[in-house]
């Protein structure tokens, strides 16, 4: 099942609040926003016009950026939000209309963003991408 679409697409939200001009890495991100969901790191980076993986993430450490699984469920997280904003779609909903484990999608939300669904989804989308890219500047939390 789709979505319907946004007036403003999460990649450009993400894109905005990490401050990104880098042409490659904005298509990366459109990339991760549209492409298939799984997608080798490999395949990614030559798509670019990269040569492999290992300068894909290169280019994302360079550009003070997270790791590139990272900087995917930065995305997702603003992607889960928006939905919830603006369609007023729970996290659980949008985990089983696409097939998905909605414990993943909890935990995924509680790594990338330190706190539960409840707290993150309130904030608003532009405001936890934000609070993402603070949080992920400089690269991945470990």
């Amino acid at each position: 099942m789709g979505f319907p679409a946004y007036d403003r697409s999460a990649g450009r939200i993400v894109a905005d609040a990490f401050g990104v001009r880098h042409a490659t890495l904005r298509a990366l991100i459109a990339e991760l926003e549209h492409g298939p969901r799984l997608r080798r790191a490999d395949d990614l980076a030559q798509k670019l016009g990269l040569r492999n993986r290992f300068q894909l993430a290169h280019l994302l450490m360079r550009h003070d950026l997270p790791t590139l699984v990272d900087l995917r469920a930065i995305l997702r997280v603003v992607i889960w939000v928006q939905r919830w904003e603006t369609h007023g779609l729970s996290l659980v909903g949008q985990a089983l209309s696409e097939g998905r484990d909605p414990a993943a999608y909890s935990k995924t939300v509680r790594r990338v963003a330190g706190r539960p669904w409840s707290e993150i989804r309130m904030r608003g989308t532009d405001t936890v991408a934000r609070a993402l890219a603070a949080r992920f500047r400089g690269g991945s939390q470990t």
